[in-house]
């Protein structure tokens, strides 16, 4: 088979966190839930993860609630050691960043779907952090790309897996035993027509052949 370079490497390209361009008022449909997890369930170095999806409302307030408690504290935190600690110009730039994520997380319980990717059977790696979350990524961001190819955006997000918050969320989601948190990924349409590559490092500076 053949791959078309063009098209794949523009989704691979044009994955983007999708925060602000979220439609909140329209639902997804669950066919395209179920497609996006197929795609994942196919991913590299798979061991069982499993995907819980949460759409409704009252739940999705609640987890909201949860992660504004989790979160908003951590991003002012970062905001003032931004501002103490860099240039005005970069920390201006640093601190509207915090704000849309910010507000983000202010509206996360309006996001439509809410999508918790759950390693099972992981117990003995929860401690390896590197073995355990290299049986999450790779279905993770093979279901966020399958969702970015049908018009749905995410963000990644593990703010909720903390020590303090994570025994609330697994009651939230009647957690068995033997699964631990992964990453939570709030979904929707996005807005607007496209995305394009982000300002990133170039091939250059970035890409080392047999040493440093």
């Amino acid at each position: 088979m053949t791959v078309d370079l063009t098209n794949s490497d523009k989704l691979l390209t044009t994955t983007r966190a999708v925060r602000k361009r979220i439609d909140f008022d329209r639902p997804v449909e669950r066919s395209l839930i179920e497609q996006s997890v197929e795609v994942a369930l196919q991913a590299p170095n798979f061991f069982p993860a499993s995907f819980i999806v949460v759409t409704d409302a009252e739940r999705r307030k609640q987890m909201g609630d949860l992660y504004c408690e989790a979160h908003l504290p951590y991003l002012k935190e970062s905001i003032a050691r931004a501002k103490a600690d860099m240039e005005a110009k970069e920390a201006a730039q640093f601190t509207r960043h915090y704000d849309m994520i910010a507000w983000a997380t202010e509206n996360m319980y309006r996001v439509p779907v809410h999508v918790h990717v759950v390693g099972r059977g992981l117990a003995s790696f929860v401690g390896a952090e590197a073995s355990f979350y290299g049986c999450i990524l790779p279905p993770a961001w093979s279901f966020m790309l399958a969702l970015r190819a049908r018009g749905i955006g995410s963000s990644w997000t593990t703010i909720h897996i903390q020590e303090q918050y994570k025994d609330r969320m697994n009651a939230m989601l009647e957690l068995p035993e033997d699964a631990s948190l992964g990453v939570f990924l709030p979904c929707g349409y996005y807005t607007g027509n496209d995305f394009k590559p982000a300002k990133r490092p170039t091939v250059a500076d970035s890409l080392h052949w047999e040493k440093w």
